[in-house]
């Protein structure tokens, strides 16, 4: 989004400029999430709201209509579309902007991974993995989302290198080659677990799936919208984090009285999240963290109905079993992993021997446990910082990152890289508005300086 953005405004302005991406994929533009296996996994935002660009939000249901193929009696603003289907929407820009033939505004796809950054007098140069150097006046992160981190038990890591182990659960390959019969351990219950259930199912698998999360909580379906002004007119300013709570409890009481969904309430803070989260105090933002944040992604992010149904069904007939609880300990042999765990409530163990292990715990957002030799040369060079609560990277306003003194004002981050300054940051409603955001503070500079510019975005 950021690269068409650019583009975009670039010529708007009829201002000089060089795009180059950085994507080491088959499919560029689409990230982990619009690249998947499997066209079961939908989209958890409607239609409606999934246009790339915060000015002409009937752009995708446009899209749709044009390019899906999908006959016109199918195409909805509040459908949940797959996920695959949004990858081509995205890919579709990035390929029009590539194919665009404009002297001064210039798009480059660069297929490899860039993997330190140089510094000299000011200047920065890329490098890439296949060895190659490209220089650039402005450089933003945009690396969408990690792998999970190694699962944590009571007696340490799950052993990565286990070969019935899936660390990365958004491979095809975490589903494929199972025994139909045989029982899987799932850790996680949230929406990535939703993905994997359904990716297992959709091979034929007849077994039981246990899924386990501390809280054992499970995914919510999307209901009909609610507004509820008056809750909104109680959330202002000073934000005090046991203020904030005791009032959404009201608010939920209220609406459980009057027979209303109360999830609509969530929705109602989506466009105060992140001012409050912004002023919250690093004390406040980690007894949320602590207290609330399971029950946040829970209500927060939610399932289109037909799949909550199919989920629901799963549990009915004893095919999915959620568990509340920890894993204390993974025993591998050469036909099955045991698997302990600790139920949170009874504090009782259960043995189960399962066939695999799927990671599902979701994205790590620590930079410093990412697996990305970019990263780790960016941190070692100071060039980017975490964050105070270490989920993502240090901000100076919007997207503008923290950085060398020679550097300040060249290096920004979109996406998930600023869960920890934004919270909400990894939603398309929230994305397009740094795309748009992003790109004209680089532009401002630019025209600022009076020249051109080379630009690069790496995934």
């Amino acid at each position: 989004m950021i690269a068409i953005q650019l583009a975009r405004q670039a010529k708007e302005a009829g201002q000089g400029i060089l795009i180059r991406v950085f994507d080491k994929g088959a499919n560029p533009g689409r990230g982990i999430a619009y690249k998947t296996y499997s066209d079961k996994h939908l989209l958890n935002v409607s239609a409606g709201n999934m246009s790339a660009f915060p000015d002409e939000m009937n752009h995708f249901v446009e899209w749709l209509k044009d390019h899906s193929g999908l006959p016109a009696s199918e195409v909805s603003n509040v459908k949940f579309y797959p996920r695959n289907l949004y990858g081509d929407y995205l890919n579709s820009l990035l390929e029009n902007e590539l194919l665009r033939n404009d002297e001064n505004v210039k798009i480059e796809l660069i297929r490899d991974e860039v993997i330190d950054l140089k510094i000299n007098n000011g200047k920065l140069t890329l490098t890439c993995k296949k060895g190659t150097n490209q220089a650039c006046d402005f450089l933003v992160l945009a690396s969408g989302n990690q792998l999970p981190s190694e699962i944590r038990t009571t007696d340490g890591i799950v052993d990565p290198a286990l070969t019935r182990y899936s660390g990365n659960p958004w491979e095809e390959s975490c589903v494929s080659g199972l025994d139909p019969d045989k029982n899987i351990m799932i850790a996680g219950t949230g929406l990535t677990m939703i993905d994997a259930v359904i990716g297992i199912h959709e091979k034929g698998f007849k077994g039981i799936i246990y899924a386990v999360s501390p809280k054992g909580f499970l995914m919510l379906p999307h209901r009909k919208k609610q507004e509820f002004p008056e809750f909104e007119n109680e959330i202002r300013p000073p934000y005090e984090l046991s203020d904030l709570f005791r009032t959404f409890r009201k608010h939920v009481k209220k609406a459980q009285s009057e027979g209303i969904s109360a999830i609509g309430l969530v929705d109602s803070l989506r466009k105060h999240t992140q001012e409050i989260w912004r002023k919250l105090s690093v004390q406040e933002k980690r007894r949320f963290m602590r207290h609330l944040r399971h029950l946040w992604g829970v209500a927060r992010h939610r399932l289109p109905q037909d799949q909550h149904e199919f989920i629901e069904q799963l549990i009915q007939d004893g095919k999915l079993k959620v568990i509340a609880g920890r894993i204390r300990n993974v025993t591998n042999s050469d036909k099955e992993i045991i698997i302990t765990l600790r139920q949170r409530f009874t504090q009782a163990e259960m043995l189960l021997p399962v066939q695999r292990l799927i990671n599902c715990t979701g994205p790590e957002t620590n930079p410093v446990k990412f697996k990305s030799a970019f990263f780790i040369n960016l941190l070692e060079k100071k060039v980017i910082l975490c964050d105070e609560m270490n989920m993502g990277l240090q901000t100076v306003s919007g997207g503008m990152l923290v950085t060398k003194e020679s550097l300040k004002g060249r290096i920004f981050a979109t996406g998930s890289l600023l869960k920890g300054s934004l919270w909400e940051s990894t939603a398309v409603p929230e994305l397009r508005t740094q795309a748009k955001d992003t790109a004209k503070s680089i532009l401002t500079k630019v025209l600022s300086q009076h020249k051109s510019a080379d630009f690069s975005a790496g995934r």
